[in-house]
């Protein structure tokens, strides 16, 4: 229910703008039976200059259950393919941790975490 919620709608947006310069950021859905990540990564990757990074251990439904965080290293959606995908087309952008995957006293400890993983990924590849 947004204007990018997926690939097709991105695109058309993109088509609609009409400029060079208008470019998306990446983020994979975080409700059940939405775009697979992937796909919906390979359909806008000439247009990605961002990504989200966040993950879940389960997804949220259309029926207002919503999802559940997890690390990046150990949730549903594979990070370690959404970086080579995204260094495979020459991504010079940003990959953002969205969101921590633990509130409180945790939160530094998460997002460090998520950051060391993410840093593994890119120099692994």
């Amino acid at each position: 229910n947004t204007l990018a919620d997926t690939a097709d709608s991105t695109l058309r947006l993109i088509e609609e703008v009409g400029c060079d310069n208008f470019r998306v950021n990446y983020q994979p859905s975080a409700i059940e039976g939405m775009e697979d990540p992937i796909q919906r990564l390979e359909k806008v990757l000439p247009y990605v200059v961002h990504c989200h990074a966040q993950n879940f251990s389960c997804l949220g439904r259309p029926d207002g259950v919503a999802p559940q965080r997890s690390s990046l290293r150990e949730g549903l959606i594979d990070y370690r393919e959404i970086v080579e995908r995204l260094l495979a087309a020459d991504f010079k952008g940003w990959i953002a941790v969205e969101f921590a995957h633990t509130e409180g006293d945790g939160k530094f400890a998460a997002l460090a975490e998520d950051l060391e993983y993410l840093t593994e990924l890119l120099s692994s590849s």
